[in-house]
């Protein structure tokens, strides 16, 4: 019976404390941060600083839970190391948090920024490659044009130059077969 007793008492224990949230307190702008981050960062809960609530924002962003939330913040210190003299540690890893966002905004835009003038450029290289396709297009139709009438002018002059050569050689044909007849006549 003692064991039963013990369970019983076990799970009141549990249920008390999952009935009792984590305390916490409203900030100036209404965000509300947990009794444990101003315990993590040695902080009097009125005395909350933005620098506290930019903390607290990235550190509950993808946690499941306080607890994941103050692991990642851990980690984040120990990657950071200690503060400078004169530092704390939530000013230590507001500035990383702050010049972080800031790097990845400033990329965000370089990036931003590199893919419009590229999107503009394709526009600009799509626009001269149909005008080049439109403009070679014209050009073959022109040098076919030119071909056809360069070698219908060839066959005009040729049959021209052949009749007239014909003409001609029946106009000599004609003289000679006369001179050779007057020659013949004069013996020979």
């Amino acid at each position: 019976m003692p064991l039963a007793k013990t369970a019983k008492v076990v799970q009141e224990q549990e249920k008390s404390i999952t009935e009792h949230p984590e305390p916490t307190f409203i900030t100036d702008t209404g965000e509300k941060i947990g009794a444990e981050f101003y315990r993590y960062f040695n902080v009097n809960p009125l005395n909350t600083s933005q620098e506290l609530e930019y903390v607290y924002s990235w550190a509950k962003s993808n946690a499941k839970s306080v607890g994941d939330a103050l692991k990642k913040l851990s980690s984040l210190e120990t990657k950071l190391g200690a503060p400078k003299v004169g530092e704390t540690r939530l000013q230590k890893i507001y500035n990383y948090l702050r010049l972080n966002d800031k790097v990845k905004a400033t990329s965000l835009n370089l990036r931003n920024r590199i893919e419009g003038i590229q999107s503009r450029y394709r526009l600009k290289l799509a626009e001269i490659r149909n005008n080049y396709k439109e403009r070679v297009g014209k050009t073959n139709e022109a040098i076919s044009r030119i071909d056809s009438e360069y070698k219908n002018f060839l066959k005009s002059t040729k049959t021209k130059m052949n009749m007239e050569i014909e003409r001609i050689k029946k106009e000599y044909e004609n003289q000679l077969s006369e001179l050779k007849a007057i020659r013949d006549a004069y013996g020979g």
